[in-house]
């Protein structure tokens, strides 16, 4: 059978539309389906077939137009029956479940009970007094402390910390009768710096040694972490004590030194006197001073050294001194003397190696002699005096006069112009020197004292050592020599370092 081409346009346009119509009912039915779900479930919505455009046949090709409706089937709208077959559908939207609302007379679960604990209060240090203290424990409570690993005999909630804990921590456990337990531990115990042996700027330690012979002695303080050591200025109340340059060789005596690690104090000293300073012992933030005094003897005697001074210029504001060592070596001074108002003598002498002692014709030096070790300290006599000492001569017109006190220096005046030699001896050992006696203009003066032929004299001329802390101030009446004596210590300390 033969179909036109007009009949066949109709027919598949009809059915398409159809079609479209058909796929917008079944996308509202999906989204209806999923927009109620927890709704009842009502009875399904047929969907009406639009009206054909006029002009087009009622049905399909085929169909059967006498087909009965489906039963409660509902009419669309015809505006959704007739909706653009090219529009887009409609996603599905969900409705969100419903929040339970808490029921406010279910009960209430409890909160679980707070496990016991324990704390410490008190210092981590030697003789603090550490207290335990149990919170939300029940029952009587019972205390166990240890130290480190070991168990301490106290059974009280509190502990006094002893020396032997230094370095270690301190812990306590707390039991209840309940079987309730709970344990707290300190920090590591420190010591405060102490030296187990006392002492005071007026009641020093005291160490004597022997130039050139070992001394060692270890000051060795408590404390933990463990102590550091350096010495320090003796006395806190001194003005000098505040001009620390970290140059500890100013108080130690001359050939000691600090091992800052251990405290011991070793060497072999040179110059003898005695020497006064601090050592220092710091732990953390703490110190201890030990206070300390060494008296350094002289070793023995190897020979004389001769100081010399022109008497005319002695004690006065400018003067020149001579030291001649054992070995002859000459050093020459000059020395600043200033005269304090209560009668006494502040003098200071400045030396170079060389020179000869020199006076002018008639004049008088002032001679003295002692023995000495081979660092150059004097060796006085076993009763703390200077062993007599004699002065000769090569003229026999020099006046000697000797004196019979052992600290004064003996006369030699010289009313020859000339090179005279003389010497000083004592107890086996001499020096020899030279002494240049310059001619003046005016005729000599005689010497007023008795011309003698050399024999022995006791005199000497007397001069303070140092402290370990500074020169001191010389005493009234004493010899500017004795500040050239010091000096040359000084400059002999340059050398041989």
């Amino acid at each position: 059978m033969q179909h036109s081409t007009a009949t066949l346009r109709r027919a598949c346009a009809i059915g398409a539309t159809i079609a479209v119509i058909g796929l917008s009912a079944g996308f509202g039915a999906l989204t209806a389906t999923t927009a109620f779900a927890d709704e009842q479930p009502v009875a399904p919505t047929s969907t009406a077939t639009a009206s054909p455009a006029q002009g087009a046949d009622s049905t399909a090709d085929g169909a059967d137009e006498s087909a009965p409706p489906v039963p409660g089937a509902t009419s669309r709208p015809t505006a959704e029956a007739t909706a653009d077959p090219t529009a887009e559908p409609s996603l599905p939207v969900s409705t969100p479940a419903a929040t339970a609302t808490p029921d406010p007379t279910a009960p209430v679960a409890a909160e679980p009970a707070a496990s016991p604990t324990a704390t410490i209060t008190g210092d981590a240090t030697v003789g603090s007094t550490l207290t335990a203290t149990g919170h939300d424990f029940t029952g009587d409570l019972a205390y166990a402390w240890t130290s480190g690993d070991t168990s301490l005999p106290v059974t009280a909630d509190s502990y006094v910390v002893a020396a032997s804990e230094a370095g270690k921590t301190i812990s306590v456990t707390i039991t209840s009768d309940a079987e309730e337990s709970a344990t707290t531990t300190t920090a590591v115990i420190t010591q405060e710096a102490a030296f187990p042996e006392a002492s005071t700027e007026d009641d020093p330690i005291t160490f004597s040694a022997v130039a050139g012979e070992r001394f060692t002695h270890t000051f060795a303080a408590e404390g933990f972490p463990a102590p550091t050591y350096s010495a320090a200025y003796y006395s806190l109340d001194d003005p000098y004590a505040s001009e620390d340059d970290g140059d500890e060789s100013g108080y130690l005596p001359y050939g000691l030194s600090l091992d800052h690690a251990t405290g011991a104090l070793s060497g072999k000293p040179r110059y003898s006197g005695t020497y006064a300073f601090r050592i220092v012992a710091t732990s953390g933030t703490t110190t201890a001073s030990q206070y300390v005094n060494i008296t350094i003897d002289a070793a023995a005697p190897l020979g004389v050294e001769v100081t010399a001074e022109d008497k005319d210029t002695f004690l006065t504001a400018h003067s020149t001194s001579w030291v001649i060592e054992r070995d002859g070596t000459v050093w020459t001074f000059e020395n600043e003397t200033t005269r304090q108002p209560d009668g006494g003598y502040i003098g200071f002498g400045v030396g170079f190696e060389g020179g000869q002692p020199t006076i002018d014709q008639g004049g008088t030096l002032l001679v003295s002699g002692h023995l000495v070790d081979r660092f150059g300290n004097e060796v006085d006599d076993a009763d703390g005096y200077p062993v007599p000492f004699t002065v000769t001569s090569d003229h026999a017109s020099d006046v000697i006069t000797p004196s019979r006190d052992p600290w004064v220096a003996t006369d030699v005046t010289f009313p020859e112009a000339s090179t005279h030699s003389l010497e000083v001896a004592s107890s086996g050992f001499a020096t020899a020197f030279t002494v240049d006696v310059q001619p003046t203009a005016a005729p000599a003066v005689s010497p007023t004292g008795t011309v003698v032929t050399p024999t022995a004299s006791t005199g000497e001329l007397a001069y303070t050592g140092s402290d370990a802390m500074h020169l001191l101030p010389w005493a009234g009446g004493l010899a500017v020599t004795g500040a050239a004596v010091i000096a040359l210590q000084a400059s002999r300390r340059r050398k041989q370092h």
